[in-house]
């Protein structure tokens, strides 16, 4: 789905962008995607419906723009822990190395999450799955993040660019991802994170090592 949402130049028309990208939020959240229109984002953010549709064009577009700013949020965090990773294979130690990458994703995937409501990550998760907007734009950016990861691990000696494989840990990325909800909502379940993450390590070097 091609998006039409207007790019707001003067100050006073960002404003009222970012304040129906906010009541979005906390409505998608709080109530869920399929509960509420345009009507209601509006009325939350102050503003009127026709103000509301001279910057998107319904609710499907304000929620590409909010999972837009979550993956590239996700992303840029994420690929920014990853480059701050010295030489992870310099102990020869595959199994270390490949630990340190779930540690390094799972601990900057929860990070950011949590500066959200669970709730929108549940609708993310839910709409992925049952909109085929959303849905392909949700594999778009989980296949963006699947091909830095991919370039990170090459670089590191720790798999080799195959495009299977990439498309394989495109699907690796999705499962880890929707992983790190589990562990936020079993928070005081620390067994439950230490089995997930030697879960997924064991699944990544399956996966960099397989022909």
């Amino acid at each position: 789905m091609k998006t039409t949402t207007r790019t707001p130049k003067q100050n006073r028309s960002i404003q009222k962008k970012e304040q129906i990208i906010a009541a979005a939020m906390l409505l998608f959240s709080d109530k869920g995607y399929y509960d509420i229109n345009s009507k209601d984002i509006a009325k939350e953010a102050g503003v009127s419906v026709g103000t509301f549709y001279a910057y998107f064009k319904d609710k499907k577009e304000v929620f590409l723009c909010l999972l837009d700013n979550y993956k590239t949020k996700i992303n840029e965090s994420v690929l920014a822990r990853l480059s701050r990773i010295d030489s992870i294979d310099s102990t020869g130690q595959t199994d270390l190395a490949i630990s340190t990458v779930i540690e390094t994703i799972l601990s900057t995937i929860i990070g950011v999450i949590k500066t959200y409501p669970k709730g929108f990550y549940n609708q993310i998760i839910v709409l992925s799955k049952t909109d085929d907007d959303i849905k392909d734009r949700y594999n778009d950016h989980m296949s963006y993040m699947a091909g830095e990861i991919g370039r990170h691990l090459i670089k590191q000696n720790l798999g080799q660019d195959n495009p299977l494989a990439m498309d394989v840990l495109s699907k690796f990325i999705v499962h880890l991802n929707e992983a790190c909800v589990t562990l936020i909502l079993n928070e005081d379940n620390e067994a439950l994170g230490q089995d997930y993450k030697a879960l997924y390590a064991n699944m990544l070097s399956m996966l960099l090592t397989s022909n």
